[in-house]
């Protein structure tokens, strides 16, 4: 069975902490996407698991950014021990 792994909220929530922390104010979802250099309606659908397909420069911009491995941000998890033969 596969499981999706989406680490991409927990990512933009460590970031809206890190420049809150910094600037001294909220910083809202739509300034991290901004900053990235994203639609922020596209970084909500990605956040949510509901893009309607993956754009390969956006999932680069958000693997460049936060400097992690595209793994880390989606990953899919395949537990080998309960497939059904």
């Amino acid at each position: 069975m596969a499981k999706v792994v989406n680490r991409l909220g927990e990512l933009v929530k460590q970031e809206q902490e890190k420049l809150s922390n910094e600037l001294g104010r909220n910083v809202p979802q739509v300034e991290v996407a901004v900053l990235i250099g994203v639609d922020p309606t596209t970084l909500n659908r990605y956040i949510k698991g509901r893009p309607d397909s993956i754009n390969w420069s956006v999932w680069k911009r958000l693997v460049d950014y936060f400097k992690v491995e595209g793994s880390e941000i989606f990953n899919i998890l395949i537990d080998e021990g309960n497939e059904e033969e």
